[in-house]
């Protein structure tokens, strides 16, 4: 990314955006065509702590938010890791 193209983002005292960001990295949409946000990289880091193994109490505590709302939002990823784990643990 050159400095042309993050010239457009530039605001008054010299900040980029985050949309110019993604602009300029070809990358304001995901593979579904969903526009990314802010949100979509806290998202994104929340996923990645609970799969590598992180507990929900550190993370509440590191994303500024309450357990709860970590269960509501991210409790189907914890169960499809587990569920790998433990496929063919019968015989």
């Amino acid at each position: 990314m050159g400095q042309n193209e993050l010239q457009t983002g530039l605001g008054a005292r010299g900040n980029v955006s985050l949309n110019a960001l993604l602009e300029a990295a070809k990358l304001k949409t995901d593979v579904f065509g969903q526009v990314r946000s802010a949100y979509s990289f806290r998202h994104t880091y929340a996923t990645r702590q609970l799969r590598k193994g992180t507990d929900v109490y550190t993370l509440a505590i590191n994303m500024r938010t309450s357990v709860r709302m970590i269960e509501m939002y991210y409790s189907d990823v914890v169960p499809e890791d587990l569920a790998r784990q433990l496929e063919g643990s019968y015989e």
